[in-house]
């Protein structure tokens, strides 16, 4: 059988997935269940780059919207610094600046979804979305543009109270959900993107965090998802409000138990949805090493001896599960798309590693500026 390892082990950053993939080889650890529960209105997702955390960020966003009651907005932290200027590097202004950008991003997606605006809030969120060219011109800004004083004398509404746009979201979204409850789940990814140690960054990322947890506690209805890269984390030196969000933080990690099920999952979602039997026999009765030999050799050649090949997959893949996948990819072009043997792998790892020693660097060099000449000192030398 030739096998499409691409589309096996699926898209290197979670988010970009196909969701019906991602749930099927999704592992759902116990902390996992914290980020679906809508009693829990505040939660930071953390671990290292490739991880998983867009990925359970996007299965939070997918298990929200199975309700359609709820209004999930998903979003990038460039997204919302794209709203409005910053003009200021306090910290009380970055706070105040991200709650503000928050607000206005919920503000514009449920004035979005308004089809009748009756009251002056209706309004200004209807008429602020279209503003922000967020949605087509509302029927009530249609026939208030006609009728503009009938209007006013049937309803009481003044309409050019539409005109005004709001300077300050947050007063808004508290009065709306006060009357209304929305239940709103606000997903944000990626605010630590391009991260530098620099006091300005360290401001920036520790403010948008205090300001999601004010406001998760004080907006009625309001959920918010988040996540960082725990070695930015620990680099928020300047955060006063960190030991207070510790508790609030969920810490993405995997057993080597776990990291097994992570490829055996990915290699059983792909015979399913190629409807393929096995020797006859279903592959989710299969357990982990049993499904891993459908792909690989094993046991394969280590440390002088033989070892399981999920053991010498997840070592020389640094127990990384994007790293794993990107590794078997590889390693499955060598092997031009038969069985994954030991050699393919060793071939895999010039590409690999280099590629490796890029992400390593990226990830670490607001850390330390000479981490690649760190990393290059020890090339080829013994164990």
């Amino acid at each position: 059988m030739i096998f499409d390892f691409d589309e096996m082990f699926g898209r290197d950053a979670g988010e970009t997935e196909k969701i019906e993939n991602l749930k099927s080889y999704f592992l759902k650890q116990r902390s996992f269940s914290k980020f679906i529960n809508e009693n829990n209105n505040f939660l930071i997702a953390s671990g290292r780059k490739g991880m998983g955390k867009s990925a359970l960020l996007k299965i939070t966003e997918h298990t929200a919207k199975e309700n359609e009651k709820n209004i999930v907005i998903s979003i990038k932290g460039n997204e919302l610094l794209g709203l409005t200027e910053i003009k200021d590097k306090s910290h009380i202004y970055l706070e105040n600046h991200w709650k503000k950008v928050i607000c206005k991003k919920i503000c514009m997606h449920i004035g979005s979804t308004i089809k009748l605006a009756i009251n002056d809030d209706d309004i200004y969120l209807v008429e602020n979305a279209e503003i922000e060219n967020f949605k087509d011109k509302n029927l009530f800004s249609s026939i208030a543009n006609r009728l503009g004083d009938l209007i006013s004398n049937l309803t009481g509404i003044n309409p050019e109270a539409k005109k005004l746009e709001i300077n300050n979201y947050y007063p808004l979204l508290k009065r709306k959900q006060e009357k209304n409850s929305y239940t709103i789940w606000l997903i944000v990814d990626d605010i630590d993107a391009k991260f530098k140690n620099t006091a300005e960054f360290q401001d920036r990322v520790s403010a948008f965090f205090t300001a999601t947890f004010n406001l998760a506690n004080s907006v009625s209805g309001l959920i918010i998802r988040t996540s960082i890269r725990s070695d930015v984390w620990s680099n928020l030196r300047s955060m006063e409000d960190q030991d207070k969000l510790r508790e609030f933080l969920i810490n993405i990690k995997y057993t080597q138990n776990e990291l097994d099920q992570l490829v055996s999952k990915r290699i059983s979602s792909y015979i399913e949805r190629k409807k393929v039997l096995i020797s006859g026999k279903k592959i989710i009765d299969r357990n982990p090493h049993e499904i891993s030999k459908i792909v690989f050799e094993d046991p394969m050649r280590w440390n002088g001896g033989t070892d399981k090949c999920l053991l010498v997959l997840r070592t020389l893949a640094g127990h990384r599960p994007r790293w794993i996948g990107q590794l078997c990819k590889i390693a499955g072009e060598k092997s031009e798309g038969r069985i994954i043997r030991f050699e393919n792998i060793i071939h895999a790892m010039d590409v690999f590693g280099r590629d490796k020693i890029s992400d390593i660097t990226k990830e670490h060099i607001h850390q330390f500026s000479e981490i690649e000449k760190l990393i290059n000192s020890f090339r080829s030398k013994k164990k």
